[in-house]
């Protein structure tokens, strides 16, 4: 507190009662703001001549005979630290070693330093051992600021400079720890150290693993694209194979019509001579033959497209069988136990065939030059005889292909249906009969098992399901008429084979129609535009140079929408049915088509209600 000396004067004469005052605060260098607080500015003087004051903490009294002026400023002092949110008060007992939390980022020092001369000339002045021996001024201000200290040990001085310039010793200090945060720590790190030697490890490990998987996957690869590249050899010699036999397969189609239609037409003419008649059937029972040979061809070649229909598989079976026997070695015995019909399964006996010959001639394969025995038969199966979990429940009929041949192993047991692959030597076999006759029986809905155990054979079991006998027919017909014509329509007959033509004209006017025959189809089309309304129905083959069938019934049909369109084929299901019917192609009938189906196809086509052989 600092007074007036007029001010005490006057107090003292009783001039004024009070006296004028003037507090000092931390503003002013002291530690604390007592004289501040609850302050009440007046003052009594006592009998004695003390002064009396009223504060915060009591009451305070001042001799005036006893007040002196000092020799020299009195020195700063270290009142608190202020560490972001932790308030350190600074006491004898702490001042040897402040201990600042870690992550402290912030730190305030306070100080003060009293002076009764001129306070507002008076400095202060800090210097932090352990980061450097410099003095810094902070001018009249009290508070000293630090920022983001390194953790360590420090000693903080600050010191007073006097109105007259010159230090105010001594200086007052604190010694300060600042403590590191975890990872500034020595084991932190060490850890760090070790912890990135082992990561640059892993990720060593990690790439050259990588590498090897690389080289791994390319060698993978390589091996991969050698397989594709042999399947796709493969697939291009099955392709040209395919073609090679679609086209045969026509040429022949066409000799076979003129055989059969000739034969069958001598058959009709010659009946009455029997040894005569006797030749013919066999001229026609051969025909028949090569006619389902060739089915086999087209349906090799992808050019037959069938359709499951209900069918006793027995027939199928037994025919089949002959084939096989014909290839057979002698040293091979083949048993059959095949009855004379099974219950109707959903099949097409095209592929009935393509099943038991493929089987047939894997198992016959087997036996190696040694020969043995393969065993085929056929029965009705409920499918709870035998546990097996591949085994369809319910109704089936099972045919069966044993042989005691040398067996296979697990390894061949699970990749025997993948396309390409086959444990025959090279160029005895592509590794497609296995693949083609599971997917033939998964398309009708069947199931294949197979069993095998090294030196002791191979058994195939095939399931073909049983269709309710209540809601379809057998496909087994009596001995069918010819339909005859009543009214001898007038039919437009068109192909480029001669002798088809001349088999066709005479098979359909024995059959009462009036014939128009045309050996070329733009001569045929120039004809029929011509006259349009003359002709009843049009029957053409499919294959012709320059103009073939569905185009030239296309064109027909622009001139008169309302004819009928009967197709012709040798390449078996090559015309797309959906396409034939939109261009008003009725049915389609294969070559070589016996009098019978031709009958029934022109009877269906003029809407007498005969079943045509193949309908659109």
């Amino acid at each position: 507190m600092r007074l007036d000396l007029s001010s005490v004067e006057d107090f003292a004469s009783a001039k004024h009662g009070r006296l004028k005052l003037q507090l000092f605060d931390r503003g002013d260098g002291l530690s604390s703001d007592i004289f501040r607080r609850s302050y009440q500015p007046v003052a009594t003087r006592a009998t004695d001549g003390r002064l009396w004051f009223a504060t915060h903490k009591g009451v305070a009294s001042l001799d005036p005979h006893h007040f002196t002026t000092p020799e020299r400023e009195v020195p700063a002092l270290i009142e608190e630290i202020h560490a972001e949110r932790e308030l350190i008060i600074i006491t004898p007992q702490n001042r040897g070693n402040i201990v600042i939390p870690a992550r402290t980022k912030h730190m305030t020092v306070r100080c003060s330093m009293p002076t009764l001369s001129k306070p507002d000339f008076t400095e202060i002045e800090y210097r932090l051992d352990g980061l450097d021996d410099r003095w810094y001024s902070t001018g009249t201000e009290r508070v000293i600021r630090l920022y983001d200290l390194a953790p360590g040990t420090y000693r903080f001085l600050v010191r007073g400079i006097g109105t007259d310039g010159r230090p105010v010793e001594p200086a007052d200090s604190v010694g300060m720890t600042i403590l590191p945060a975890y990872w500034q720590t020595q084991w932190f790190r060490v850890l760090a150290i070790a912890a990135g030697v082992i990561f640059v490890a892993a990720i060593a490990r990690l790439g050259v693993r990588r590498r090897l998987a690389q080289r791994e996957l390319q060698l993978a690869q390589q091996e991969e694209r050698a397989r594709l590249e042999n399947e796709l050899q493969q697939m291009k010699r099955a392709e040209v194979i395919g073609r090679l036999a679609g086209g045969i397969a026509h040429d022949f189609n066409n000799i076979l019509a003129a055989i059969l239609g000739n034969a069958e037409l001598a058959r009709l003419e010659y009946g009455q001579n029997k040894d005569l008649a006797d030749m013919l059937d066999s001229i026609l029972s051969a025909g028949e033959r090569a006619r389902e040979l060739i089915v086999q061809i087209l349906s090799y070649s992808r050019q037959r497209r069938t359709e499951p229909v209900p069918l006793d598989i027995a027939p199928a079976l037994h025919e089949s069988l002959k084939l096989l026997r014909s290839g057979t070695p002698a040293t091979v015995e083949i048993v059959t136990e095949i009855p004379e019909s099974l219950p109707l399964v959903l099949a097409d006996a095209t592929e009935v065939h393509r099943i038991l010959i493929n089987l047939g001639t894997n198992a016959v394969q087997a036996m190696g030059p040694g020969g043995g025995r393969v065993t085929i038969s056929a029965i009705e199966s409920f499918g709870g005889e035998e546990a097996h979990p591949e085994i369809p429940r319910g109704r089936s009929v099972c045919l069966r292909v044993e042989d005691n041949g040398a067996g296979m192993d697990d390894r061949t047991l699970q990749r025997i249906f993948d396309p390409f692959f086959t444990t025959k030597e090279l160029g005895k076999g592509s590794g497609l009969g296995l693949s083609v006759v599971k997917g033939i029986i998964e398309s009708l809905n069947g199931v294949i098992v197979v069993e095998s155990t090294p030196d002791s054979g191979t058994t195939f079991r095939v399931f073909f399901p049983i269709v309710s006998g209540s809601s379809v027919r057998r496909m087994v017909s009596p001995a069918a008429q010819p339909v005859m014509s009543d009214r001898a329509e007038r039919i437009f007959l068109v192909d480029d084979e001669p002798q088809v033509l001349s088999v066709g004209r005479r098979t359909l006017e024995g059959l009462g129609y009036e014939v128009s025959a045309y050996g070329s189809a733009t001569a045929a089309l120039t004809a029929f535009l011509a006259e349009p309304r003359r002709w009843d129905i049009v029957i053409t083959d499919f294959a012709m140079p320059g103009l073939n069938g569905v185009e030239l019934a296309r064109q027909i049909r622009t001139r008169r929408r309302d004819i009928p369109i009967i197709l012709c084929t040798g390449f078996g299901g090559a015309v797309d049915a959906a396409a034939a019917k939109a261009i008003g192609v009725v049915c389609v009938i294969n070559k070589p088509f016996r009098r019978q189906e031709l009958s029934e196809a022109v009877a269906k086509a003029l809407g007498k209600g005969a079943p045509a052989s193949s309908q659109v």
